[in-house]
């Protein structure tokens, strides 16, 4: 597992700084990328979230992942995305 920081761009207002999370899409050289807020606190291991699709076991999370809220489609400070051209 590697980290990456996605460079900070210049946001005016709450839809452009959510909208800009989607640029991990343009990280095709992976094959999965998980998105984490700064404020988004990991209590355990992640590594079997992107193990388990290269390990040929049928997986328990989908390709994409995106986590829904109540009243909100979804949360963008967690979400886990396949890139491809």
């Amino acid at each position: 597992v590697r980290i990456k920081y996605i460079p900070k761009v210049k946001v005016d207002n709450f839809y452009s700084a959510q909208m800009a999370k989607f640029n991990i899409l343009n990280l095709v050289q992976y094959d999965r990328v998980l998105f984490m807020d700064s404020d988004v606190m990991p209590f355990g291991n992640l590594d079997y979230i992107f193990f388990h699709l290269s390990e040929g076991v049928k997986p328990s999370l989908q390709k994409n992942l995106v986590i829904a809220w109540d009243g909100a489609p979804s949360n963008g400070g967690f979400f886990m995305l396949t890139p491809n051209h």
